[in-house]
């Protein structure tokens, strides 16, 4: 299992990214509640190996500008994608290590709002994705902005997560996760 950690400080405009694969961070949640859902792909992707990826976002703007979410795929060969997402409390435990801007806190965890969005981008992947892997994906960790996380962040950061699944992020050199990326963010 190929591990990496990339850092894309300069190659995006106004986003700072940072992506683990198959190391993700020491992060741990408190657990309160998760969503399920359960996908049958019109088109099955059947990847050969487990994908741990872990994306952190940073928009260089002023509001909705810093998420970082985690997911854990298992592949197996059943025609369905079944997702479940971890819903955490407010503990008010602090990160240190982020690309977030110096005064932002952020904290562990993925509150019930952004589980909202994390669960309605995976429902919109239901309804509109022809091209799935099958096996098992859990959203088990993420952090937040204490003010400066949104949503649409969330959203975007889970989007991206799906992307490089449906690509298979560990079969990709940097360049074609580069591509990915790019135009995840600017289509």
């Amino acid at each position: 299992m190929n591990k990496q950690i990339l850092l894309f400080e300069n190659e995006f405009k106004n986003h700072r990214i940072r992506i683990w694969l198959n190391n993700p961070p020491p992060i741990s949640m408190d657990t309160i509640d998760s969503f399920e859902h359960q996908i049958r792909p019109k088109i099955p992707i059947l990847l050969k190996s487990n994908i741990s990826v872990v994306v952190e976002m940073n928009k260089n703007q002023n509001a909705s500008n810093y998420a970082l979410l985690g997911a854990m795929f298992i592949p197996s060969d059943n025609e369905v994608l079944q997702v479940k997402g971890l819903i955490s409390k407010d503990t008010g435990r602090v990160l240190l290590d982020n690309i977030a801007k110096p005064n932002d806190m952020i904290q562990i965890g993925i509150p019930f709002e952004y589980a909202q969005a994390i669960s309605n981008i995976t429902l919109s992947f239901k309804y509109y994705a022809n091209l799935l892997p099958t096996g098992h994906l859990l959203f088990n960790l993420g952090a937040h902005a204490a003010v400066g996380s949104s949503k649409a962040i969330f959203a975007n950061v889970t989007r991206l997560i799906y992307r490089l699944l449906i690509a298979d992020v560990n079969n990709l050199n940097l360049e074609e996760k580069k591509i990915i990326i790019h135009n995840h963010l600017y289509e």
